[in-house]
């Protein structure tokens, strides 16, 4: 004898049909407590949680290369959340840690008797290069100089020996001599140097007495990503060039 199904189960199977064919209200289905229906909205009155109990992770989300994974309707911040790059870029460029290289500490003397320099190897990049410090002399004399700087160890090696001195890898510099207002006082800042070999950064005292550094000789190297720009030159008469420039 056959029994007749029972309204539950009628309605149950009216309603997957009605899934199947496309012909019930997808959304207000896939509600609170339904399973969820791919390709429609889905709503819910709580949080839903997926746990993998095996291994590998509880989602992957794959879409086309042109698509975003998924999208976020708040600003608040997701906790545990991690990325590899944000905005296209690492956390060594979102954050860039500066190369410090000291030349001498504070109160460190030396002599005044040319060149005195210190070799160091730095990660290959573009940096923001820069040369700080104040130094004073025992017994200043006309002619006496100083002369701080940061440059590629091969070149500067090779200039100090009889060869080239190429500016193009002197990575920062200053200096002044004696009577020269800011004689003492050094302070450069280069914003974008190509740097792929070692340097050497350091000193050229020139005088009969002692160089003191009141503040130590610091060099700075910080990582910095560039963007280059084209330019085009901007055409100028003569006569507009001369009475801009005050020429008559």
């Amino acid at each position: 004898m056959s029994r007749r199904p029972s309204g539950r189960v009628a309605l149950t199977t009216l309603a997957a049909a009605a899934v199947l064919v496309g012909g019930a209200d997808l959304t207000s289905y896939a509600a609170n407590g339904h399973p969820l229906v791919l390709g429609h909205s889905n709503a819910a009155v709580g949080t839903t949680t997926l746990k993998n109990a095996g291994r590998g992770p509880a989602l992957a989300l794959k879409t086309e290369r042109s698509a975003a994974p998924f999208t976020v309707t708040s600003s608040r911040l997701v906790k545990h959340l991690n990325a590899a790059t944000v905005g296209g870029r690492s956390a060594a460029q979102l954050d860039p840690k500066t190369i410090r290289l000291r030349f001498g500490a504070t109160g460190s003397t030396s002599n005044g008797d040319g060149f005195h320099l210190r070799s160091a190897t730095v990660p290959k990049g573009t940096y923001a290069v820069g040369v700080t410090g104040l130094v004073i002399e025992s017994a200043s004399n006309t002619g006496d100089n100083i002369t701080c700087l940061i440059a590629d160890r091969a070149m500067i090696v090779g200039a100090l020996n009889g060869g080239p001195l190429n500016f193009a890898q002197v990575y920062a510099i200053d200096g002044a001599g004696a009577g020269d207002v800011n004689f003492g006082v050094v302070d450069n800042q280069n914003l974008a140097q190509r740097i792929n070999r070692p340097v050497a950064f350091g000193c050229s005292f020139t005088g009969a007495g002692q160089f003191q550094e009141v503040r130590g000789v610091t060099f700075t190297l910080t990582p910095v990503t560039v963007s280059d720009k084209n330019s085009k030159p901007i055409p100028l008469t003569k006569a507009a060039q001369h009475r801009r420039l005050g020429f008559h």
